[in-house]
């Protein structure tokens, strides 16, 4: 079955508001529509309402199926673009294998944010754009009244460089900067952190 078959099995009756659990979506009563064993330890199951379990080890993720669009990665340091055509025609599990191991992966990361800066709120794991206080505005800030500015972007790939411009320069939002890039509101943000951890490592070193 292609992801596009898959679009047309799910009803996208998602619960409003925040995102459900693991084990809230494990324990209801919604029809899985498709399941796949990727390997003894990894699966992923998808539900009728829309949303997506991806467990792997003893870590788990839900998310909601993701719209038909662009799909960024970072290959050696390098922000590329995938097609949203991509992976229409592949198997459905492909682009939701990625979108699974991209948010156990953000998860992580903020975890270790969480434990080096101290607590701060985190970014819901939905597809919503949701801009909140920084905790990384003052680092960019200082950064901006360096000379050698010029220097430091240029470490970041393109993609990253003009996000985190429009993000702390312009002052766009992450959906104003989404749309502008034609990308996914998750892309975005990574882009922002992940350019965010690169300049703060070049700096440390």
């Amino acid at each position: 079955m292609t992801l596009r078959e898959l679009r047309g099995m799910v009803t996208g009756n998602k619960v409003e508001g925040r995102m459900i659990s693991a084990k809230m979506l494990r324990e209801s009563n919604t029809e899985i529509v498709c399941k796949e064993m990727i390997n003894k330890d990894t699966d992923i199951t998808v539900y009728k309402n829309g949303y997506v379990l991806y467990h792997t080890g003893n870590k788990c993720t839900v998310f909601a199926l993701p719209e038909k669009g662009c799909y960024s990665y970072d290959s050696v340091n390098v922000a590329s673009v995938l097609d949203g055509d991509f992976f229409e025609n592949e198997a459905w599990y492909f682009r939701l294998i990625l979108e699974g191991e991209d948010r156990i992966a953000e998860n992580g990361r903020k975890k270790e944010a969480k434990k080096m800066e101290g607590s701060y709120s985190q970014l819901e794991a939905d597809d919503r754009c949701v801009d909140m206080a920084d905790p990384n505005a003052d680092f960019v800030a200082r950064l901006l009244e360096e000379e050698y500015i010029d220097e430091l972007m240029s470490i970041l790939t393109v993609q990253q460089r003009t996000a985190i411009y429009a993000y702390y320069i312009e002052g766009m939002s992450q959906k104003q900067i989404a749309k502008r890039m034609n990308i996914s509101c998750p892309a975005t943000y990574r882009l922002i952190t992940r350019g965010i951890e690169k300049l703060r490592k070049y700096v440390s070193e």
